[in-house]
Formats: C-alpha cells, structure tokens, sequence
C-alpha cells in the first residue's frame, strides 16, 4: 500500500507480472520436451495411452464433422425460415 511515500518500490501488481513472465519464460523452455514420465511407464500402459490418443483423433475428427453438419442444417433453416 502506498500511504503518501512515492518511493515504497514495485507495486503487487508489477511484482505478480514479473513473476508471471518469468514463469511463462521458463515454461516456453519447457515445451515439446519429454519429461520421461511417460517412458517410465510399463509398456502395458503405455499402449493404453497410444490406444487412448488414437480415438481422441477419431473423436476430435467426428466432433468437427458434427459441428460441419449442424452449420450446414442452420444455414437450410435459415433459408426455409427466410422464405416465410
């Protein structure tokens, strides 16, 4: 708080930014590296979790079909809708 010093340092605000941007900074760093958790993994399990990958695609891929033909049943809608 500042009760009428001009000079009492950084405010929270700024100390919580350079926190945050150092933490971003060191996160960056980590990206795409493995963190040999998944290696460690018995060979059983780590099957499941390619097996679990595969039909997150599928599932990712039927959603964006799903959404593909609900746009596609609007815009019908829409025009059925426009020539009453």
């Amino acid at each position: 708080m500042n009760h009428g010093a001009e000079d009492d340092g950084p405010s929270m605000d700024d100390l919580k930014e350079t926190m945050m941007g150092m933490v971003e900074g060191k996160l960056a760093t980590l990206l795409g590296k493995s963190s040999g958790y998944i290696e460690s993994l018995p060979v059983e399990v780590k099957l499941n979790v390619e097996a679990l990958k595969g039909l997150q695609v599928k599932q990712n891929e039927l959603h964006h079909r799903y959404k593909l033909e609900c746009l596609e049943l609007e815009k019908k809608v829409s025009f059925v809708m426009s020539k009453f």
